[in-house]
């Protein structure tokens, strides 16, 4: 009964275990209310808290605000002191810096003496006129200014005078030693011409004004060296142009005359012609020399200013006299010049393969057209001078009246020859100066006709002229042989023998063609426009040889039949006499025509012994055939009268002997 009572109501749990679970649930309830009550405790404690300190803070706004404006207050006063001391620090070291330049400039005192500190003094200075112009209170600006301008001035001043000491003249000897065969300038050579000494305290002056002309204030400092170096460069121009003057006795030109006339003789035929070569090569060399000199210039302002614009317009200004120096006597000489071609090829030589930097120069400074009618000027005395050749050789006037005494080859034609090949040697050239030149003259042929008024038969005209002038560089070669062959037989007139005549001729016209077959390239356009011209001199020159070999025919003659067709049958007597009669006509013919042609000459040793051949062929075998036959008869006069001055071996012999002087 017991046990039903202690549990109720189906939960499985007893009275007492469900008494002790409300005794602890009683107790938490009663702890947690204890809790509640601290919680609620110090809950007012810190809300009275959160009060006062409110209170506190608005207390301390109130106080702390009123010092901060005060301090703010303070701290700008102590901002401006300090702006304020800092102005007239800067201000007294200002005026001292300026009150130090303006002494040294009232005393006089030499900027060159020492350039640094000069420079860093007007580099205070600048900052003390831009700190004053800040500060418009001050009324002395003005003549801070004035004193700077006064101190630019006097660098500008000493930058010219340095300059214009420095400056070294190339010596034109230097330059003439150091120059190539084509006139040409190593660049490794460029080093060795020091023209302007100081060079690094021309740089400082330089740099400081062109960064401190910010109020174009140094405006003169570009113009005074451009002129010093101008100055300096035309030095060596002048005196290689007064060695085209003929009474030019300096002292100082002695060497350079020297050499000069030394480059003139070696394509010089004459003394006359020497001199007027002379001309020529002093303005190849001006041609040369500017070259150099605007070089050494280009590398010296790029040294000075380091600044493109700058060295551009300097070196214009440098080059303009110079250029147009040499340009104008380059253009004076050459339509004066009447002279050789080979003489003028050196210089066209070296303006055509300069062409792009004269013209560059010459357009840069201004003065093309001067560049332009010397081109046009040097391109149609080319032409003229070719022609001029042609005609005086055509008409005998190269090599004048001299013939030579043995019948050699004539100083005319090894000189034709040698023309032809530097002008086969040149052949581009040739055919670029026969293009510009007929340019040239149909401009001028528009020109006087009147451009867009030219009639049709002025058209027709130039149509017609201009392929035959454009071929002609091509066709030079073949009238300067037919014009070598004029000249060859008016010399040829000038014999009174027509035997040494003949041997002229064929000694003349035999080397005109071994040169010409020697040289491939002469050899080649001669082929291509005038294929035959060769054969035909062969042919001539055989012509020639056969005339000379007519005097040998005479003395071959002498040993034919008299007339009747069975030959030398007489007997006894009367055919002695004959072979004697013979004999003595062999020995006088001989004789007189080895005396007379013992000075002659052949020019070329298988021709020689071709020749002698022939001659032995004409003159030795009829003698052997004629003393066969008369063999008796030969040694009856060899015996009694001693007719047989010569036999086949002396015969032989002396005929070797001939030309024997022309190796």
């Amino acid at each position: 009964m017991t046990s039903s009572a202690s549990k109720i109501g189906g939960g499985g749990a007893s009275v007492e275990e469900l008494n002790q679970l409300l005794i602890k649930d009683e107790e938490w309830l009663s702890s947690f209310q204890g809790i509640l009550e601290k919680s609620a405790t110090l809950t007012g404690s810190v809300c009275s808290l959160m009060d006062n300190f409110q209170e506190r803070i608005d207390s301390l706004s109130t106080n702390v605000q009123t010092l901060v404006a005060k301090s703010s207050v303070i701290q700008k006063e102590q901002q401006n002191i300090r702006k304020l001391l800092s102005t007239v620090d800067a201000t007294i070291q200002f005026h001292g810096k300026t009150t130090v330049l303006e002494n040294t400039i009232r005393d006089g005192g030499n900027v060159l003496l020492n350039i640094d500190d000069y420079l860093e003094k007007m580099r205070n200075l600048k900052e003390a006129i831009a700190f004053f112009a800040t500060h418009p209170v001050y009324r002395n600006h003005e003549h801070i200014k004035q004193i700077y301008e006064i101190g630019c001035a006097n660098i500008e001043s000493e930058f010219g005078n340095l300059v214009r000491t420095s400056c070294v003249p190339v010596d034109p000897t230097k330059v003439f030693e150091y120059l190539d065969d084509d006139y040409e300038m190593p660049s490794f050579r460029l080093s060795s011409f020091v023209t302007l000494r100081e060079t690094q305290r021309i740089h400082k002056m330089a740099s400081w004004l062109l960064d401190n002309d910010d109020d174009a204030v140094c405006t003169n400092f570009l113009h005074f060296y451009a002129q010093y170096r101008a100055e300096n460069m035309m030095k060596p121009l002048r005196t290689i142009a007064d060695q085209i003057g003929a009474n030019n006795r300096s002292p100082k030109a002695t060497f350079i005359k020297a050499a000069l006339k030394k480059v003139a003789s070696r394509i010089a035929d004459t003394a006359d012609q020497a001199h007027r070569d002379n001309a020529i090569v002093a303005v190849l060399f001006m041609c040369s020399t500017i070259l150099v000199l605007v070089q050494v210039e280009t590398n010296l302002c790029s040294t000075m200013f380091q600044n493109v614009k700058i060295e551009v317009e300097v070196l214009r200004q440098i080059v303009f006299d110079p250029i147009g120096r040499v340009l104008a006597q380059t253009q004076k000489v050459v339509d004066a010049y009447e002279g050789n071609f080979a003489a003028l090829l050196p210089l066209i030589k070296f303006l055509v393969r300069h062409a792009n930097q004269f013209a560059a120069l010459s357009e840069n400074v201004g003065q093309r057209g001067l560049y332009n009618s010397l081109q046009s000027s040097l391109f149609s005395k080319c032409v003229q001078l070719i022609r001029l050749h042609i005609d005086r050789l055509s008409s005998g006037q190269i090599g004048g009246r001299f013939v030579p005494e043995d019948g050699n080859v004539h100083p005319v034609s090894s000189g034709t020859v040698n023309f032809l090949k530097l002008l086969v040697q040149h052949q581009k050239l040739l055919v670029q100066i026969f293009q510009r030149a007929i340019a040239d003259e149909q401009m001028q042929q528009q020109l006087l006709v009147g451009g867009s008024h030219q009639n049709d038969q002025t058209n027709a005209t130039t149509t017609a002229t201009t392929p035959t002038m454009a071929s002609s560089a091509s066709k030079l070669f073949i009238q300067i042989l037919m014009g070598l062959q004029k000249n060859l037989q008016q010399k040829c007139g000038a014999y009174s023998d027509a035997y040494l005549a003949g041997l002229f001729m064929f000694n003349n016209l035999g080397y005109i063609v071994q040169c010409c077959t020697k040289d491939k390239q002469l050899y080649a356009i001669l082929q291509q426009h005038q294929p035959k011209l060769l054969s035909t001199c062969e042919a001539e020159a055989e012509k020639f040889l056969q005339q000379y070999l007519e005097s040998w025919g005479k003395i071959g003659a002498l040993f034919a039949p008299p007339g009747n067709s069975d030959g030398w049958e007489t007997s006894g007597e009367q055919q002695r006499k004959a072979v004697k009669a013979v004999f003595t006509a062999f020995n006088r013919d001989f004789d007189a025509i080895i005396e007379s042609q013992k000075h002659f000459c052949l020019a070329d040793k298988t021709a020689a012994d071709d020749v002698r051949a022939r001659i032995k062929k004409i003159v030795l075998r009829p003698f052997i055939e004629f003393s066969t036959r008369n063999s008796r008869e030969c040694s009856e006069l060899f015996e009694t009268d001693r007719q047989l001055k010569y036999d086949a071996e002396t015969i032989e012999m002396v005929i070797d002997s001939l030309f024997y002087a022309t190796f």
